[in-house]
């Protein structure tokens, strides 16, 4: 009698499931480390540079002289 081990529908189904689960798992590390590594080196590059030109922020109460010349 042959043996009928690989018909079985569910066991299919299963080995199915897990080959696609492993290839979405793989594939999201990969574009996880893909992505993760050159824009955070470049966003603390670009960060640092517009902090350190970024102009100092104007005064939010207006100074006594200003407010005596609009009066």
């Amino acid at each position: 009698m042959a043996d009928n081990s690989w018909n079985d529908p569910w066991k299919l189904t299963a080995i199915g499931m897990a080959l696609v689960i492993v290839t979405a798992v793989i594939t999201g590390l990969v574009v996880a480390n893909l992505t993760g590594t050159q824009p955070d080196q470049k966003a603390t590059a670009t960060t640092k540079t517009a902090v350190a030109t970024a102009p100092s922020p104007q005064p939010a109460v207006p100074s006594q002289a200003a407010i005596e010349t609009c009066n």
